[in-house]
């Protein structure tokens, strides 16, 4: 008979715990391997449990069933409230979503950026957050021991909304106020639509009895399952090792493809070098030729540069220089150089006061004739008798 495959589990109780979980549930229930310290893994499916006291629970309601709106209410609202990670992933939030009434409650489970240790180096092929590898309790909560902390996990209906983490108590008393004000803030915030009508407590908690009036108690030992499991989070150790993984096969590949075609080339280079050395010699002549013929043209084309920016009527030097005339003021402004070179205008001159200069300017760059120039001023130098000289440049387009 073929034997069904497994995987296994790593989660946390009152110690690390390795479990067995065959894929057929139905034939073969889960087995507990032992301490997870204990156990070498042969099991290719190894799946993580995070405690649920690194998994932050955030219920938010959003007043829409679209799917995009959704989306973009609840990124919103993470970001508003300083739940997004600062090293952003694209699976540090993972959600569960509850339509009602027209609205929808969206259950985000906000991981860490890391696993806890000792398995940040050991590799696993799924991260699941442990609120979710258990039998939900049907509107009701479900408790459990990990490490030192005890956890609540909240349902609606059949569907965990949310869960919470406390130090182990000193009293039973202690752990029954807490759960009432959780169930207090979860109905006032409609994340339950009613009080917890059952409470199922691990049987590794002892005395803890009557922790919600009017609801009915029983116990369980929570055997795992991956009903409501299926989370895509990574810690970034998992995936700094998958990039690794990835990029030294990706390597593999390249060097493996450049030595295939490195092999390819040395066949096939014999007889491309004495083609090439053919080809060469017939472009050497061919080159040598277009030199000669082009030779006889290099003259016209260094003068041709010299003039070739000028050629234009509107930007002959007379022309410009007489549009820079016509925009001058009455009287105020002596124009003392005016040059033109590799298409470049430069104009200088005295003003009486520097703010003339600078209107001068303003009317230069607003010339409808000129304003297809790119004119520069930088500031006038101011001389002895209070008047000022000006530098003007003009960039031909």
């Amino acid at each position: 008979m073929k034997q069904s495959p497994v995987c296994e589990l790593i989660r946390l109780r009152g110690e690390w715990e390795a479990w067995e979980l065959p894929e057929e549930r139905e034939a073969q229930p889960p087995r507990l391997l032992g301490a997870a310290a204990d156990r070498v893994s042969s099991a290719k499916d190894r799946i993580f449990a995070v405690p649920a006291r690194l998994v932050m629970a955030a219920p938010i309601w959003v007043d829409s069933t679209d799917p995009e709106v959704v989306k973009t209410s609840i990124a919103l609202e993470l970001e508003v409230r300083g739940w997004l990670p600062r090293k952003k992933s694209t699976d540090a939030v993972c959600s569960r979503q509850i339509e009602a009434a027209g609205k929808t409650l969206v259950i985000a489970a906000i991981f860490p950026a890391e696993a806890p240790a000792p398995f940040t180096k050991e590799g696993f092929a799924r991260y699941e957050a442990s609120p979710f590898l258990a039998e939900p309790v049907e509107d009701g909560v479900a408790l459990w021991r990990e490490g030192d902390d005890v956890v609540a996990v909240f349902s609606r209906g059949r569907q965990v909304v949310y869960w919470a983490t406390r130090d182990w108590p000193s009293e039973p008393q202690q752990v029954r106020h807490w759960l009432e004000m959780l169930v207090l803030h979860l109905t006032a915030s409609k994340v339950l639509e009613n009080r917890p009508r059952k409470v199922v407590v691990d049987e590794a908690l002892e005395n803890m009895t009557g922790l919600i009036p009017a609801a009915s108690q029983d116990t369980s030992t929570f055997p795992p399952v991956l009903t409501n499991a299926g989370f895509a989070w990574k810690p970034e150790s998992a995936r700094e090792t998958e990039r690794k993984a990835d990029s030294t096969r990706k390597t593999r590949q390249v060097v493996l493809a450049l030595a295939a075609v490195y092999l390819v080339f040395a066949l096939a280079a014999g007889l491309h070098l004495g083609w090439l050395a053919v080809k060469s010699r017939l472009l050497q002549n061919q080159i040598t030729q277009l030199e000669a013929a082009t030779s006889e043209f290099q003259p016209v084309v260094r003068e041709w540069r010299l003039i070739g920016p000028g050629a234009e009527i509107d930007y002959f030097p007379l022309e410009i220089l007489h549009h820079i005339v016509r925009t001058m003021p009455p009287n105020g402004i002596c124009l003392t150089i005016y040059d033109t070179a590799e298409g470049r205008v430069t104009i200088e001159g005295e003003a009486v006061s520097a703010s003339l200069a600078s209107q001068f300017f303003a009317a230069v760059t607003k010339d409808e004739d000129l304003q297809r120039m790119n004119w520069q001023m930088p500031t006038p130098a101011l001389l002895p008798n209070s008047a000022a000289r000006f530098q003007l440049t003009g960039i031909l387009p």
